[in-house]
């Protein structure tokens, strides 16, 4: 099993609402999880956000390193979710695109030939010609895809949108279902990704909503703390899931 380095961040907030049936069917690269960060506005540049901002505390909070992995624990990652029944093996394409906005290529990845090349501006066929001269833009690898079983546990298909995405999902389907009730104080996972606004990069953290109830929600206005199972009874419920 992946090799467990923890961080401490005890203070975190949620820009958005916190009410499960707002959630319900959006698009969102967390599935169940809530995002956080410790700097806030950054994702508000980041992702153009504009909603209400929650500022959570709880002061035993630790977060799964995820960026810590290795290639090893990568790999057993990907048994654990095979032997779930969670994925299969596939294969996929690797198309790398320049974005102006980051100023740096970003890897795509596609279930087809045809997909990734119409993301290089090219058809198939026009691929598989810059291919045999040697300028091909498509990659194509080993990967797997998510089954319906964990996309069902990561908030169905219409919350979780891209089943090529198998490593986002194994880290959040692993952590929850294996290391939650073994460690108390695991809120989540944090991924300590450098701070580059400009680049739209900054860390941040996924909270499993089984642990919203640990923390305290503090209001700015008035200086005050609530407990967020008091404030947020339904957000903390949501977070009763199934037994695997």
């Amino acid at each position: 099993m992946p090799y467990l380095h923890t961080r401490r961040v005890r203070s975190v907030a949620h820009i958005g609402h916190l009410d499960p049936a707002d959630a319900a069917g959006r698009p969102s690269k967390d599935g169940p999880g809530i995002a956080v960060s410790v700097n806030p506005e950054d994702w508000r540049r980041i992702g153009g956000l504009n909603g209400p901002e929650h500022n959570l505390t709880f002061w035993g909070a630790q977060w799964v390193d995820i960026l810590s992995w290795d290639a090893n624990d990568h790999q057993e990652l990907a048994s654990w979710m095979l032997m779930r029944g969670y994925m299969k093996p596939c294969r996929v394409f690797h198309v790398s695109i320049y974005d102006e906005d980051q100023d740096s290529f970003i890897d795509h990845v596609e279930p087809d030939l045809e997909r990734a090349a119409r993301r290089a501006g090219r058809s198939a066929e026009a691929e598989l010609e810059a291919q045999a001269r040697g300028e091909g833009a498509v990659t194509e690898e080993d990967g797997y895809r998510l089954g319906p079983k964990a996309l069902r546990r990561l908030g169905g298909a219409e919350r979780w949108t891209d089943a090529l995405d198998w490593f986002n999902g194994a880290a959040l389907l692993y952590c929850r279902e294996v290391v939650l009730p073994k460690r108390q104080h695991i809120v989540g996972m944090w991924w300590g990704q450098p701070r580059e606004a400009e680049a739209k990069l900054s860390d941040y953290g996924v909270l499993f909503p089984e642990r919203l109830g640990l923390f305290d929600v503090h209001d700015e206005e008035t200086g005050e703390s609530t407990p967020a199972i008091e404030r947020f009874p339904d957000a903390c419920a949501a977070g009763l899931i199934e037994a695997p």
